[in-house]
């Protein structure tokens, strides 16, 4: 999330998954207009050749059985971009 998003949740106080502060008179549903997130999915290559068919990144990959992190090969399988403008406070 970008700056104005950000301000807006700790304003709000969501990022403790509470619910909006009415004294603060703002509504936790409609982010203000130029608030910006973007969300990317990533998958574990397990197999090199895969490679060419993502956009591929370094990264480390904790187990959830074990709990301990290992460096894996990562590509892209979902890219989620959307702001809210003052006319769409909902997100486009």
């Amino acid at each position: 999330m970008n700056k104005t998003q950000y301000d807006y949740t700790v304003k709000c106080d969501l990022q403790a998954n509470k619910t909006c502060k009415n004294t603060v008179g703002v509504d936790p549903t409609r982010y203000p207009g130029g608030s910006i997130e973007v969300k990317i999915g990533w998958k574990i290559l397990t197999n090199p050749s895969e490679a060419k068919n993502y956009i591929t990144v370094p990264g480390w990959v904790k187990s959830p059985e074990t709990g301990k992190c290992s460096s894996q090969m990562l590509g892209m399988v979902g890219y989620h971009l959307v702001i809210a403008t003052p006319d769409h406070p909902e997100f486009i």
